[in-house]
């Protein structure tokens, strides 16, 4: 299956998302071909699946047929969201070569997230057997804080043996 991702934080600000990462990492995983969409790429005439990620609200709205489309998933956009991030593909470590290289420090550390959409403690996270011991961590979602004490210390219990970890 061919899967693309249209971002428009980062067609706009070049501002990688966590997020359209996960979403790479899971399909290529499963055997799919991922393709991020630049700003001048024109959409395909058969679209197999498309991911629509906006966080900015002051960007332009995508055209009114992605919404209603079948195959396109939208989220983050304040106005419409049709679509929510199953707790299997948060649990996905992030492709970091879905984006150009030569980001800076931040944006290459290996980002974990702890919570799913609807601020439960995921069960399952993939393990991190294939990344450089040497990166720094980054928490990338915000839920963590809003969880029950107990489950607060469950999630930072599962960053033992990570250093320089750095919340969002």
């Amino acid at each position: 299956m061919n899967v693309y991702i249209m971002d428009l934080d980062y067609m706009a600000k070049e501002e990688p998302n966590f997020l359209a990462m996960r979403i790479s990492s899971f399909h290529k995983q499963h055997g799919d071909t991922v393709t991020l969409l630049r700003p001048k790429d024109k959409l395909p005439r058969k679209i197999d699946c498309l991911y629509v990620l906006r966080r900015d609200e002051t960007l332009p709205k995508p055209s009114i047929n992605l919404l209603y489309h079948p195959n396109v998933h939208v989220h983050g956009i304040e106005y419409f969201n049709n679509w929510n991030a199953p707790a299997s593909l948060l649990a996905c470590r992030p492709d970091y070569q879905l984006y150009p290289r030569g980001r800076d420090k931040f944006e290459r550390s290996d980002a974990v997230q702890l919570t799913d959409e609807n601020g439960h403690l995921l069960t399952l996270r993939q393990n991190d057997v294939n990344i450089e011991t040497n990166k720094d961590c980054v928490v990338t979602d915000e839920q963590l804080w809003k969880l029950s004490n107990s489950d607060v210390v469950k999630g930072l219990n599962s960053l033992q043996g990570r250093k320089n970890i750095y919340f969002l």
